[in-house]
Formats: structure tokens, sequence, C-alpha cells
């Protein structure tokens, strides 16, 4: 696994750790932790593509939300991206001091 920081200037994001806006727009944990691939699997679509499609249409670029990984603590958090860029209005951009990411598509052969 490899890690990386990044520095994030978003402001279309929605925080979905906090329950009242989860209830704001209907959002459940339930939505949230459902075992996504699995359902793809068997022909599902999963809540959270749903929401994901709902929130786009809403010009949302990220939300954050609850870490449901095995041993996530209560405070853990992911946020999940669908639109970024190295600019506004969603910029994201990897703290990457030592340059040992790949530059280019051959790196990853």
């Amino acid at each position: 696994m490899t890690i990386w920081a990044y520095e994030v200037d978003c402001d279309l994001m929605c925080d979905l750790t906090d329950a009242h806006i989860r209830a704001e727009h209907g959002v459940s944990n339930a939505d949230l932790s459902r075992a996504w691939e699995a359902m793809v699997e068997h022909g599902q679509t999963p809540p959270s593509w749903r929401l994901a499609r709902v929130f786009m249409a809403r010009n949302v670029s990220a939300i954050i939300v609850p870490s449901f990984a095995p041993g996530a603590l209560a405070g853990d958090r992911n946020v999940v991206f669908w639109r970024w860029s190295p600019g506004p209005p969603c910029r994201v951009t990897v703290m990457e001091d030592e340059a040992r990411l790949p530059k280019d598509q051959s790196s990853w052969r």
C-alpha cells in the first residue's frame, strides 16, 4: 500500500459524517456501508452509486464519509471525489516531496 498526503481546496463537498447533513439529504449509514462490490457482482446498483449520481447532479464534487474499513475507528474518514482538477473550483494536489510517484503510464507496467 502507498499512502500520500493531498492538499485540497474544494468548497463543493458534502460532509456525510454529520448526522444532521445525512438526514437533510436522506442518506443513512447503511446506504454508505453496503458492500457495493458484491451488489455489482449480482447485477444490483449499490445505494452509494445512486447517492453519487444525486450529488453530481447537485454540482457536488466530493463527499466526506465515515470509514467502514475493517479496523476503522469511529473518527476515521474517507473523502470520495468524482470531480477534481489541478485548479479551482475543486483543486486536489498530491504532496510529493520525494518524487516517488510515476511520471507517466509506462511506470505502471
